[in-house]
């Protein structure tokens, strides 16, 4: 939570600096019209600052998946209680970190978007990221088989990651096909 606290924190101060140097009026919204301005940095603070937060709220709602199902003191007298008690967590290990994999392969394609529309020549960086979501492509569809072969299976990881994962294979796939460089000046 500090981490995501401290990320945003950046990404806002910077945003409203460059703002500022501007003579743009404050408003909360400053830092997202200003976001591309000091490319990857302020792109790196606002991708930092979501991901520690959703890692944050990750660890802080999720079960602990060592712990009992049932508390101790009550008896598992039904077949259901008993079936429950016995398996303990139902998650998938593979579903989640495809899970994972395809929302890197989202945050990845965000941050190579944003440089490619943000002023000054930065195809070095936006390479380097659209290279890394094309491993993440490769790596979400060996993760995709293990996770669909695995016991038991995690039903949420395996949805919502694959939704994610087919939106960003295609937006990778329809970019590389039909990107256009631009001329330089």
């Amino acid at each position: 939570m500090l981490a995501s606290v401290f990320f945003t924190y950046q990404f806002g101060i910077w945003g409203a600096f460059v703002a500022g140097s501007d003579r743009e009026p404050y408003a909360a919204a400053v830092p997202f019209r200003m976001l591309g301005q000091n490319y990857p940095f302020d792109v790196a603070m606002l991708a930092c600052g979501a991901w520690a937060m959703g890692l944050a709220l990750y660890f802080i709602l999720s079960p602990d998946a060592n712990r009992n199902v049932l508390p101790a003191h009550v008896p598992a007298t039904s077949k259901w209680a008993q079936r429950l008690a016995s398996q303990g967590s139902r998650s998938s290990p593979m579903a989640g970190m495809f899970l994972v994999n395809s929302l890197l392969l989202a945050t990845m394609l965000f941050v190579a978007y944003i440089g490619a529309r943000s002023p000054g020549d930065h195809a070095r960086y936006v390479s380097i990221f659209g290279m890394v979501a094309g491993l993440q492509v490769a790596l979400g569809l060996i993760l995709l088989i293990l996770a669909l072969f695995e016991k038991p299976k995690g039903p949420v990881g395996l949805l919502l990651g694959g939704a994610v994962y087919v939106a960003g294979t295609a937006v990778s796939v329809l970019v590389f096909l039909w990107g256009q460089p631009q001329a330089q000046p």
